[in-house]
């Protein structure tokens, strides 16, 4: 029965789990060709030959096969190496099962922009994408996931881990520069449950454009721009843990962090958003051009049902921190909007929290600002921040847009927990003392939800039969916001076992074992942890430093350790034949050994 669980367990580890896998192909400008047949062997050239060259099977609004037969399909992975692949164009592909575009290990691939419109289930994956790698620069979005009547609508589309700038040097920039720019990410009216997430983008008019119902933008950083650095304007979008800053002022449009309005006037409302964990900051260096004062989170033509705005950290130069004009059943909670220049007496303008005159069914909780226009809300365990207020008594680096609460700081358990998120603005368990702290970080927060699969640690085959007994221990994991209810032990995506504890044994070998713990709450954290089963070496008698052979080095140790008594080290202390002491019966054995193990 042992050697049956054994072989099985060998056939695992082999062959992997037995299922069909989807295909990859590989695009490389520097040694592909046209006619390649998308091989790592064989590979195509570009990325934007590809599609012109009808290589991807997908299909159309009508629910016709575009392209039948093409070599790509639906569930595949397209990996592009380093170098220029063009620009990548398509209407009307709606796959059924995603294909994904990403970067290969080590490689960077550019591209011009992204243009996708009426196609569906498609992710884009660590790309670097700008105009300028064309060699002719000409103002575009970056990338653009567009729906319009006769195309479609783009759905469940996705880009994450990209890089995109209009241009890395903006040094010489003038405001028309700046004017003329290219936009960022375009998740298009009409269209439905796009992500954005991860990207880095620079050097900007519009940042994000979340405008596709129930897309989520998270873990963005938008680095200067010269409009708005995210819009937020369609149903059920969730903007989280993004980071805003640095606005250049070139025009007359009102520039916002975050900004959203009804896009058309027949809308009734902008509804159930969520805008959790985004850092906006007007402008790190004094001396940036164009300075201008930035509306934090800014929405005006509402009515806006609904809303949730929490552990936002929002630091600018202007009135507006939080405003939800007509707000209804919205609740703003543990955010912090503090300006260093109203505090510092560079500036008048008192930034503030506003949610309009909507009534009870608003709430304005545990939230650090300069001003509250709360009249008729329900607003309770607010601070309003004044000048003649102690910023360094409360925050631990402000002045260097650092927000966290210092040990010590009033707003340390000053909230309440009615209503709180449980995580704070660095997704750390809240509360953490005796109640909520006010803001948007809670002190002295620690993870949620940690997976523990224990320390790297070697067996040995005892019995030399090439097998070993190991126990997989993950009894170190911990939820704070449910139970644990499933613990996976797999190797590389192999299914191995269930359980806190789970007992295998292993072939002689190295074993990176991934741990999944789940919770109650859905949540779920992974670790790792490699394991060693070690071939037996048998030991050689008088080896006392165990590097597998009698030397000088192990005379010396015995020699240092002679006459001793009570020694409980055994040979690492010089007492090779473990009774104890030291004497001259070890010195025998290490003589008669002296040499072994040399050659």
């Amino acid at each position: 029965m042992r050697r049956t669980c054994i072989f099985a367990l060998a056939v695992a580890l082999s062959l992997g789990a037995a299922s069909v896998r989807a295909a990859t192909f590989y695009v490389d400008p520097t040694h592909g060709s046209p006619s390649g047949d998308g091989s790592e062997a064989n590979p195509w050239r570009t990325i934007e030959e590809v599609f012109a060259g009808g290589l991807i099977e997908s299909w159309d609004i009508s629910g016709a096969v575009k392209n039948p037969g093409a070599p790509v399909k639906g569930g595949d992975t397209i990996l592009l190496l380093s170098g220029y692949h063009g620009q990548i164009s398509a209407e009307h592909y709606f796959n059924r099962d995603p294909i994904t575009i990403a970067a290969a290990t080590g490689h960077t691939p550019t591209v011009k922009c992204i243009y996708m419109g009426g196609c569906a289930e498609w992710t884009f994956r660590g790309l670097t994408i700008s105009p300028i790698f064309s060699g002719t620069y000409e103002p575009v979005t970056l990338v653009n996931f567009y729906s319009r009547y006769g195309i479609g609508i783009s759905r469940e589309m996705v880009v994450e881990d990209c890089t995109m700038f209009s241009a890395l040097d903006t040094a010489g920039w003038t405001a028309a520069d700046w004017v003329n720019t290219c936009n960022g990410i375009n998740l298009g009216y009409e269209g439905k449950w796009q992500i954005a997430r991860r990207n880095v983008i620079m050097n900007v008019r519009h940042g994000i454009l979340a405008e596709a119902e129930g897309s989520t933008v998270e873990y963005n950083q938008v680095t200067n721009f010269a409009a708005d650095g995210m819009r937020v304007t369609n149903d059920g979008i969730v903007a989280q843990y993004n980071v805003i800053k640095n606005c250049y002022k070139v025009d007359d449009n009102h520039d916002d962090g975050i900004q959203s309005y009804r896009v058309y006037d027949y809308i009734p409302n902008v509804r159930n958003v969520v805008l959790r964990g985004n850092v906006i900051i007007n402008q790190e260096e004094p001396g940036q051009p164009f300075p201008g004062t930035l509306q934090g989170i800014g929405c005006f033509d509402g009515p806006y049902r609904n809303w949730l705005v929490e552990n936002n950290v929002v630091m600018t130069n202007h009135w507006h921190g939080i405003t939800l004009y007509a707000a209804d059943g919205c609740t703003v909670v543990n955010n912090t909007v503090f300006s260093p220049w109203y505090h510092t007496g560079a500036s008048n303008y008192e930034t503030w929290i506003d949610v309009g005159t909507g009534g009870a069914t608003n709430i304005v909780r545990n939230n650090i600002a300069h001003a509250y226009h709360v009249t008729g809300n329900t607003a309770d365990h607010n601070v309003r921040f004044t000048r003649a207020m102690n910023a360094d008594a409360y925050f631990a680096d402000w002045r260097n847009w650092d927000v966290h609460l210092k040990a010590g700081s009033p707003a340390v358990d000053a909230g309440t927990a009615a209503g709180a998120p449980n995580l704070d603005a660095d997704e750390l368990f809240r509360p953490m003392g005796l109640t909520c702290d006010i803001g948007a970080y809670e002190f002295g927060g620690v993870p949620p939800l940690a997976a523990d699969a224990g320390e790297d640690w070697t067996a040995v085959d005892a019995n030399g039969d090439g097998f070993e007994m190991v126990t997989f221990d993950g009894s170190g994991s911990y939820s704070l916001i449910g139970n644990i209810t499933s613990y996976l032990w797999t190797l590389g995506g192999t299914y191995l076992g269930t359980g806190a504890v789970l007992p295998m044994i292993l072939p002689v070998g190295q074993y990176t074992v991934t741990l999944k713990i789940t919770t109650s709450e859905g949540d779920v954290d992974t670790d790792e942890v490699v394991i060693t089963v070690a071939a037996d070496t048998p030991a050689v008698d008088g080896d006392c430093d165990g590097d597998g052979d009698v030397d000088l080095d192990d005379f010396v140790i015995l020699k240092q350790n002679f006459g001793r008594s009570g020694v409980t080290g055994g040979a690492a202390d010089g007492d090779v034949n473990a009774d104890g002491d030291v004497n001259l019966d070890d010195f025998v054995i290490l003589k008669q050994n002296f040499g072994s193990g040399l050659w």
